[in-house]
């Protein structure tokens, strides 16, 4: 397996260039708030058909097929902008989470004797490993194929569920492993900016899923055995605190404070999660200072991914009934 090598900034000149051309097939705001004022969930999913046709994807899909193929053309044209000089591999560090996804869905088919059609079918084709291959491996119980540390906990997970009987064994695992394979390409890289996001996004991760058990009044082990390591926050940072304001106040030193000060008066997970969300997308926003490098594709490529859950949450949120104010309050807001 090709591994990816230290890059070289002058690399991108015609990546970034590329990508600069192709983020103006972004919606953007203007785009995004245009379809929350939609009349109904219908004229929305033709928005997101005329959308996706600029991607050259089939007009005829449904909106989350659509979206998931905007996702694979996008890699593509990545690896098509990034290959010349051989630095592809190094943007894998952003198609390792579907692997993660994949490696899962797989192994919970197997544990309910899933047919093969049934588990390909929730599986994405635009990550590292091909869907079959994925299978095959789990099906096989040789997992070489797969990125190293998630193929450790896959068969390590594998063997624990069938001790333990208990699922979330296999996301705790492959979750801590999917970060370990990014630091670990990311360092490869030797791309300063994916290893300060990929961090970001532990401590992010990190301080959601710390809340998300102080508010279930839950704690000890099950958030021991949920935090991953690698992020600027020691993980004893989550583990101390007895309540979320504790944790607040842990953290009213450091950049995160700004994450609650977003919310405003709105301290549902919902908010806290989008402002999480929008302090990620604010690393990527300072590449239009940049005249070339890796750091131009990676931003498009986070900003597409963005902008198709975008597109989810207004599709989802018209069928659901949700205003047009409302629905512009849930974007994440990339542009910035």
């Amino acid at each position: 397996m090709k591994t990816a090598k230290k890059v070289r900034p002058e690399d991108f000149l015609y990546a970034s260039a590329r990508s600069r051309k192709l983020e103006t097939r972004l919606s953007g705001r203007e785009g995004s708030y245009r379809l929350c004022d939609a009349r109904d969930a219908e004229e929305v999913r033709r928005g997101i058909s005329e959308y996706a046709q600029g991607f050259g994807v089939a007009a005829e899909l449904p909106p989350d097929e659509a979206l998931d193929a905007i996702l694979g053309q996008t890699y593509k044209d990545i690896a098509e902008m990034s290959g010349a000089s051989g630095n592809e591999k190094a943007f894998d560090i952003f198609r390792y989470p579907y692997d993660c996804h994949n490696i899962k869905y797989a192994l919970k088919c197997f544990i309910r004797s899933r047919t093969l059609e049934n588990t390909l079918a929730g599986m994405y084709d635009f990550a590292t490993v091909s869907p079959l291959d994925v299978y095959e491996a789990i099906q096989s119980e040789d997992y070489s194929a797969l990125p190293k540390n998630m193929a450790k906990a896959a068969e390590t997970s594998r063997a624990e569920y069938s001790r333990l009987r208990d699922p979330k064994l296999i996301d705790l695992a492959l979750d801590r492993a999917l970060y370990a394979d990014m630091l670990e390409l990311a360092g490869k890289s030797g791309v300063h900016a994916f290893s300060e996001a990929v961090r970001l996004k532990i401590d992010l991760t990190n301080i959601l899923t710390a809340l998300r058990i102080l508010r279930m009044n839950a704690g000890g082990r099950l958030l021991n055995d949920a935090l991953i390591e690698g992020g600027t926050l020691k993980t004893e940072r989550f583990t101390e605190p007895s309540s979320e304001e504790e944790l607040w106040e842990s953290l009213r030193k450091t950049e995160f404070r700004s994450i609650r000060d977003a919310c405003g008066d709105d301290f549902s997970f919902e908010s806290i999660e989008r402002a999480a969300d929008d302090y990620y997308l604010s690393l990527f926003s300072k590449t239009k200072y940049l005249a070339y490098g890796p750091e131009v594709p990676a931003a498009y490529l986070s900003f597409v991914e963005y902008e198709a859950k975008n597109l989810r949450i207004i599709y989802a949120g018209k069928n659901g009934g949700v205003d047009s104010r409302e629905l512009r309050r849930r974007l994440r807001a990339w542009w910035q």
